[in-house]
């Protein structure tokens, strides 16, 4: 995510801060501060190759594996289910990319997922609520 933020910030628009500094905040703000005199945004390189904000995609796909798992997690023979494993196996598996990959998790879940599951991982929402 401060990866991502970063390359958010950077290509906002106007620059009013160094490189540097925009990636020492994005990383204060949602990790940890990076190390003192160091200019990680000089060797991210995935913004000279057209990757950028592509990181923020790595947080929906944790969204929707947590989402996914909730099954699994619900059921008292959790992974162990042959059902729920052949559910998984016939609507994401098995189709693979021949079919949008939403549709298929919405297939696999008997409806859209959810962030739920992912708050509740992290701890930033109660499971009870």
């Amino acid at each position: 995510m401060a990866l991502a933020l970063t390359d958010l910030r950077l290509h906002k628009g106007e620059l009013t801060e160094t490189p540097a500094t925009v990636m020492q905040k994005a990383f204060t703000e949602v990790f940890l501060p990076l190390p003192e005199n160091t200019d990680y945004a000089a060797s991210f390189g995935h913004i000279m190759g057209g990757y950028d904000a592509g990181y923020y995609g790595y947080a929906w796909s944790e969204v929707i594996s947590a989402d996914m798992f909730s099954p699994f997690k619900a059921n008292p023979t959790g992974v162990l289910d042959p059902r729920l494993g052949m559910r998984l196996r016939n609507e994401i598996y098995s189709v693979g990319g021949s079919k949008n990959a939403d549709e298929s998790v919405k297939a696999f879940l008997g409806r859209p997922y959810s962030i739920k599951p992912f708050l509740e991982k992290f701890g930033i929402l109660d499971a009870g609520r």
